[in-house]
């Protein structure tokens, strides 16, 4: 039962700015980096914007259920804003149980296995829900488009990746699960990356046995293509609507000169899709150092939170790369991408103001 008079408390009480590099073991910039994968102003951001702020506010949510509540001299927010800070270190490092119960953090002390169940993984599963940093309309960026056959028409770049997991006891489950190709049981998400390097389109977790396009074509309700728009794909999509690849050998065949440039010409912007596809994947113990061993639901969270995550980190100028990964163009598309209408390329530089 709740006491009303904590509840007026909590509803007047200011909500103090959080400092997460106090809750890293080194108390610098570098430490927030070093122990979530991820700069502090990042952070900043997400605290701010979904836990902070309406539509979301997720401390006002929080803070007024057990057990976070009982945190009152404390603070709720900077209880809730640490177990986010542990959340983040958890994905990064992906310890063990015993390891996890050596690190004390600021304000909760040691994680056990309880603590975690019952107060960090809410957490997560509340920012989790909450975050929308992928805007599939970044598609139709002015800026979005390349040279050549890229001027016009191609919008993004599509492919998969897989993470790999522990071998289910349950047979149904191994068998959609075992990927010869990856050498393991593992699933896939699905990613489509603009020229910029943003991502525009996730889905996932998918079975490790279902083909790349057979995954875009069961999502393609989610990601539909306009009248004169193309994406960009390997070999495996030549079969996909809307999604122009490489050109395939077929048996006893050779490729001609011209079609050896022109795999070289595709491949070599089809490969920021892979780039984005490393930023997810490399910098985080969960998906790349060993195979994950927790539930379906726990990875399809963890999962969701890092891509948005990283989206952010690379539209908002905390990578090195500053805005995006690739650089833009100073001119919109060269022509409106309509059959109807043709409007030709005005530069930026003709003008002056």
């Amino acid at each position: 039962m709740f006491c009303p008079l904590l509840l007026l408390a909590l509803a007047v009480r200011p909500v103090m700015p959080v400092q997460f590099r106090e809750l890293s073991g080194s108390r610098v910039p570098a430490g927030v980096l070093a122990e979530t994968g991820y700069p502090e102003p990042l952070i900043n951001y997400v605290w701010t914007k979904y836990g902070l702020r309406a539509p979301h506010n997720l401390v006002a949510t929080l803070e007024v259920q057990p057990p976070y509540c009982h945190y009152y001299k404390v603070g709720p927010a900077n209880i809730i804003a640490a177990l986010l800070y542990v959340g983040l270190w958890y994905i990064h490092t992906y310890p063990s149980t015993s390891a996890m119960m050596q690190r004390p953090f600021k304000y909760i002390g040691r994680v056990s296995k309880r603590k975690f169940y019952e107060m960090v993984v809410p957490v997560l599963r509340a920012f989790s829900d909450a975050m929308d940093e992928i805007y599939y309309n970044d598609r139709l960026h002015p800026m979005n488009h390349g040279l050549g056959i890229f001027a016009n028409f191609v919008t993004c770049f599509v492919d998969t990746a897989p993470i790999y997991v522990l071998e289910p006891t349950n047979k149904a489950l191994r068998d959609m699960l075992a990927q010869p190709k990856y050498g393991g049981c593992v699933y896939k998400f699905q990613i489509a990356v603009n020229f910029l390097g943003w991502i525009c389109y996730y889905s996932g977790p998918h079975h490790g046995v279902v083909p790349d396009n057979v995954i875009y074509h069961r999502t393609y309700h989610q990601h539909p293509l306009r009248s004169w728009e193309y994406w960009c794909g390997d070999g495996i999509y030549n079969s996909c609507y809307g999604v122009i690849t490489r050109f395939i050998l077929q048996a006893r065949g050779v490729f001609t000169r011209f079609q050896v440039f022109m795999n070289r010409w595709i491949n070599r912007y089809r490969q920021r899709v892979e780039h984005t596809m490393h930023s997810i994947k490399a910098h985080h113990a969960m998906w790349s150092g060993v195979k994950f061993r927790g539930s379906f639901p726990m990875l399809s969270l963890c999962l969701k939170l890092t891509v948005h995550m990283t989206n952010a980190n690379i539209k908002h100028a905390w990578e090195p790369q500053a805005f995006h990964k690739y650089q833009g163009y100073y001119a919109a598309w060269p022509a409106v991408r309509c059959h109807c209408h043709i409007i030709p390329m005005i530069h930026i530089d003709n003008f002056s103001v």
